[in-house]
């Protein structure tokens, strides 16, 4: 049973890998024709959260107040540096496209990794195995692996790589306290992943539109000036855009499932490093290129590193040596609480 739930996790994590592709190659394209405005992409997924998660949690939340069922949430400063984690480290990794190329972008993004596996082994008391932390060494070393492959292939001419660099690192650690968050509030202090992607997406969407304003209204001004010289690029910037922010929001929605579902943040990340093979593959399919042995020997590296992570070992779990303890007090069960989560079996979340 066990291992057909890992499977199935394993399944989704790539699916969602898949989608962050899609945002990737969005973004690249929408960069050449001339929008760079990275706050105002990812601001409309958040939007586009809110608008459908929050009146559902304030139906939810009306429902509990009725019955007497009000319990304490997280207070708004909390929600507020959390969505301040998400929103900044998808600015600072679309930003450092600017600075550095797809090789280096691709193996510093996976300082994630060690990012979520030191803060859940300080803050959730997740203790690794050997072979886990093989597992993990094995997926780095699939995106170094990549990473040497493209800069013998190309000669990347980035004056202040070094920026990009740093963008990324940066980028990736908040991806990291966000994960770890994340995890923690879907599995220990939340009900369900109904009033975390509510508050992420409400907290994230104004935050993304006062920085917009503040730091894109010329490249948003000028990306509206370039649409509209002719239909078709106009259509393009919008279909792209679209394509973006959809599959954003599939994302953060498909994230928030299997993590309340009981996969790790960890895993996570471990998965969805093969979506760095996916955009190159993109990358190069839309150049005529093909892979050499190198890119087949990353890629194996990430898929036996994944197949180890995710083997399930003697019937012990392949992720925690011992459960995390609570950091709030369990609640109490009420006949109003079983009624209320009944209700949510009808309702589309």
């Amino acid at each position: 049973m066990r291992s057909a739930s890992s499977l199935g996790a394993l399944l989704g994590w790539q699916a969602l890998s898949l989608l962050l592709t899609v945002t990737g190659v969005c973004s690249q394209r929408l960069a050449a024709l001339g929008v760079d405005a990275p706050t105002a992409q990812s601001g409309m997924a958040y939007a586009l959260l809110a608008l459908h998660w929050v009146p559902l949690w304030m139906r939810r939340r009306h429902r509990r107040l009725a019955g007497t069922l009000a319990r304490p949430t997280l207070p708004w400063w909390q929600w507020l540096a959390l969505a301040v984690a998400d929103v900044e480290a998808n600015y600072l990794l679309v930003k450092a496209y600017q600075y550095t190329d797809l090789c280096s972008v691709t193996v510093l993004d996976a300082f994630t990794v060690p990012t979520v596996m030191a803060l859940s082994a300080t803050f959730l008391h997740v203790r690794y195995s050997a072979r886990q932390c093989g597992a993990a060494v094995l997926c780095v070393a699939g995106i170094v692996a990549l990473f040497a492959s493209d800069l013998i292939r190309t000669d990347a001419g980035f004056p202040q790589a070094w920026l990009g660099d740093v963008l990324v690192l940066a980028g990736a650690a908040l991806y990291g306290v966000s994960n770890v968050a994340q995890e923690h509030l879907l599995r220990q202090r939340l009900d369900d992943r109904v009033e975390y992607l509510a508050h992420l997406g409400a907290y994230g969407a104004a935050i993304a539109l006062i920085q917009s304003a503040v730091l894109e209204r010329e490249a948003l001004s000028a990306a509206w000036a370039g649409a509209g010289g002719s239909a078709s690029g106009a259509w393009e910037r919008l279909g792209l855009g679209a394509a973006f922010v959809l599959a954003l929001t599939c994302f953060y929605v498909g994230v928030a499932f299997l993590l309340e579902r009981g996969s790790s943040a960890t895993t996570m990340n471990l998965s969805l490093l093969t979506s760095d093979f996916w955009s190159v593959a993109a990358g190069l399919t839309l150049l005529q290129a093909s892979p050499g042995i190198v890119y087949a020997l990353a890629f194996a590296l990430v898929v036996i590193g994944l197949a180890l992570y995710h083997w399930d070992g003697g019937g012990a779990s392949p992720r925690l040596l011992d459960t995390p303890p609570p950091l709030t007090p369990p609640h109490e069960p009420t006949a109003d609480a079983d009624d209320d989560r009944r209700s949510r079996t009808s309702e589309f979340c």
